[in-house]
């Protein structure tokens, strides 16, 4: 089970025009898991969280271990059924509380569970959902949304499948069957991204090589990035430091799905590329009827492009002097953020 069997309601589309009526059944999800662990505001989060968890957990997303699996079975049939009476107890019963991997081991965990199950003797549902939401916070894989992908075999012309996964810090390169991270990449490492219509690339930049994969839900994957720096960028903005580089300029062009343009720059003033993103790379002069090097003009390699809908034009934030880098990086968040409330009151 990997991220690419949810359907999301797009955001900015009404029910209506994404062709949503009363004869759907919509469940509330987390989509972007940033908060810390532990961290709970509310009995309706818990709620949700825990639906979310259990989901996760008896489907095999969300990778436990045996031990682990018992605790989470007994927090389970604590909500379930509350205190442990041994007369409701069944064998048969515990396949709706155990993933698929590890019910083989019932009869072997059947004694442990029981004295789990007694441990919470007392638990209110709302208690026992909390520990289970905290107990799978602390698994390895926790907050990580996967995508089932193909990349190529390096020296072949063949492709391999793997999985995808990506979190408020990490972009990972997962096993397919064991979900063991064969690689790792910070989500601060990404320079660009783009997607066509069968394949989604990352850059990034000179921290490694660009990783391209075959997919079938390349709108989806860059959705989700783009959520996730989008609130690092808002996060930076709340707790900006002074470890902010002075004179960053930020560029944002919205792709349609399907489209796959990377505006790109050289690291040199006045001069960029732009280049499409597919099985082979092409070297285009002109984005929107504009030249490159006009609407790029003075950007550093410092680029970031993301989200959806038409192509719009590229507002730069000019690199300017400044007595701090504090200062500087303010200024280019609060730039950025009057242009795009002009680009809201325009729409």
């Amino acid at each position: 089970h990997t991220d690419d069997e949810i359907l999301w309601v797009e955001h900015d589309k009404t029910l209506s025009e994404q062709g949503i009526d009363e004869s759907f059944l919509l469940v509330v999800r987390r989509k972007y898991f940033y908060e810390s662990n532990q961290n709970f505001m509310n009995p309706q989060e818990i709620n949700i969280l825990y639906n979310q968890c259990r989901d996760s957990i008896l489907s095999g997303t969300l990778l436990c271990s045996v031990d682990e699996a018992t605790k989470l079975a007994a927090l389970q049939l604590q909500v379930q059924k509350s205190n442990f009476v041994d007369t409701s107890f069944k064998l048969t019963d515990l396949k709706d509380y155990f993933p698929k991997e590890h019910q083989k081991s019932l009869k072997a965990v059947e004694k442990k569970l029981k004295e789990e199950w007694k441990l919470l003797n007392g638990y209110s549902e709302i208690d026992a959902r909390q520990r289970y939401v905290i107990l799978c916070q602390n698994l390895k894989l926790y907050g990580t949304s996967i995508f089932l992908v193909k990349e190529p075999v390096e020296g072949k012309s063949r492709l391999t499948t793997v999985l995808l996964g990506i979190t408020k810090e990490s972009i990972l390169r997962l096993d397919e069957k064991t979900k063991t991270v064969l690689k790792s990449w910070p989500v601060d490492s990404v320079k660009r991204w783009a997607a066509s219509p069968n394949s989604f690339t990352i850059d990034f930049g000179d921290h490694d090589k660009n990783y391209t994969v075959m997919t079938s839900e390349p709108t989806a994957i860059s959705n989700l990035l783009s959520g996730y720096i989008d609130l690092t960028l808002k996060k930076h903005r709340v707790q900006a430091t002074d470890s902010g580089a002075a004179g960053v300029a930020l560029m944002e062009e919205n792709i349609q799905p399907g489209q796959g343009v990377i505006i790109s720059t050289s690291g040199q003033p006045n001069k960029a590329t732009t280049q499409e993103v597919g099985a082979r790379a092409q070297l285009t002069e002109r984005i929107g009827g504009a030249k490159s090097n006009q609407i790029s003009r003075g950007l550093p390699s410092s680029t970031v492009i993301y989200g959806k809908g038409g192509v719009s034009r590229v507002k730069l934030v000019q690199p300017l002097k400044f007595t701090s880098p504090r200062e500087a990086f303010l200024h280019k968040l609060d730039h950025l953020t009057k242009y795009l409330n002009e680009e809201v009151e325009n729409a």
